[in-house]
């Protein structure tokens, strides 16, 4: 494969939308602790920079507080008693302690994991998705991680927020915002891996286009869509020559 050199001339023409990649990997960090919330009880095995359990404590305590802050700043609360007020709020409280519990088990099985300099494991791996979701077979959609992490997984709880709504219970509330932002989240990610790929493709086209595009002087139309943004020297001999400057090795086509 032919190698390009660093070109101080950059040739792609692209129309990247510089401000929506900006947005999603601002929202793919504020996105990290609601799926927390919602990853422990379903993945196991994560990276160990992936998964904090001082992370989880803290989140535990922030969602934990809710319900107070609310009643702080709501000047239409009435202030029951403590017994009233605590199970007014038990699942929601619930909630955090099985929220600990998992996080906890995960933070044990992350301890015995090889170490990080061991690389027997990447580091931000998002843990093992439940088998379960793999044996899903629904609308005949392949099952893939992809589909589960952005459609099964969410759903799941979307589901279990729906029934709890229903019944009263105001965590239903957190649990059904907690799955959009899951569900956008990897959306996002599988987004940015995307057009990662596909940069490394155009990358790879323009490397094995680039000479006999600018020797020949062949159109887009004939060069699988690649085109170059700059005018070329009349003489064809010249032009291969110049073409020597744009790869490291000495493979250049011959001139017919």
């Amino acid at each position: 494969m032919k190698r390009t050199k660093k070109l101080s001339y950059k040739t792609e023409f692209g129309r990247d939308n510089v401000i929506k990649r900006f947005l999603l990997k601002i929202f793919l960090g504020l996105s990290s602790l609601p799926r927390l919330l919602l990853e422990v009880f379903i993945r196991r095995s994560f990276g160990e920079r992936y998964f904090s359990f001082s992370t989880s404590v803290i989140l535990a305590i922030l969602v934990g507080g809710v319900p107070y802050m609310y009643a702080t700043v709501n000047p239409f609360y009435e202030h029951p008693s403590f017994l009233s007020y605590v199970w007014h709020h038990l699942s929601w409280y619930a909630f955090v302690l099985l929220f600990l519990y998992f996080a906890w088990r995960r933070w044990q099985e992350v301890k015995r994991e090889p170490g990080i300099f061991d690389c027997a494991k990447y580091t931000l791996y998002t843990g093992n998705i439940n088998r379960r979701f793999w044996e899903l077979e629904l609308f005949d959609v392949e099952t893939t991680s992809r589909i589960i992490s952005i459609y099964y997984e969410p759903a799941f709880f979307l589901i279990i927020g729906l029934v709890l709504a229903l019944l009263g219970q105001n965590i239903g509330f957190l649990i059904i915002i907690c799955s959009i932002i899951y569900s956008l989240g990897y959306a996002g990610a599988y987004y940015l891996g995307d057009q990662y790929i596909m940069d490394m493709l155009d990358q790879l086209i323009a490397n094995e286009e680039m000479a006999d595009s600018f020797i020949d002087d062949r159109g887009p139309e004939n060069s699988r869509g690649y085109e170059q943004f700059f005018h070329k020297p009349a003489n064809k001999e010249f032009r291969r020559r110049v073409a020597h400057m744009f790869y490291d090795d000495e493979h250049i086509p011959d001139v017919n």
